[in-house]
């Protein structure tokens, strides 16, 4: 650790690339710009897969809608966010082919968002991926209150 030898980086701090750096190699989980935890984007990520499974049928607007999502994360896992996308992306697929596994996979997205904001937020996002193709067929409604009930969301709603 350099800070034991008396190194201390010398950055103009005001500059966002270095803002950015400093957070690279000195990750503050208080200090993310996003004001989440990890485990938090991480299940964000989740559910944006399993969106994007159920819906069967990936546009544009869909991937722009993702990206739009993904974006202001501040990733601060070792594992790349690109990575990370990749292999949610598999257990969300073969998640889906069941109940139970279907069921076990929303649980654990759900008892991630653990804050009653970041389950409001899963719901917009739930629902922007479902209707970014201008459509929301009855397997996506029905993943949705799957989604919803996980989320301790009301079922009229």
């Amino acid at each position: 650790d350099f800070a034991l030898l008396g190194y201390r980086p010398v950055f103009p701090s005001s500059t966002p690339m270095n803002i950015k750096l400093l957070h690279l190699f000195h990750p503050s989980p208080s200090a993310s710009a996003d004001g989440l935890q990890q485990f938090q984007r991480e299940a964000i990520i989740d559910l944006l897969n399993f969106c994007r499974i159920a819906d069967e049928k990936l546009l544009v607007a869909e991937e722009e809608a993702g990206a739009a999502v993904e974006a202001p994360l501040s990733w601060e896992s070792p594992v790349p966010l690109v990575t990370y996308g990749a292999q949610s992306l598999v257990r969300a697929e073969q998640s889906i082919l069941n109940e139970e596994s279907r069921a076990q996979f929303i649980q654990s997205v759900a008892d991630r968002l653990n804050t009653t904001e970041l389950k409001t937020r899963a719901v917009s996002i739930c629902l922007d991926m479902f209707y970014a193709d201008r459509e929301f067929v009855e397997k996506e409604r029905q993943v949705f209150r799957e989604i919803k009930r996980a989320l301790g969301w009301p079922d009229g709603t």
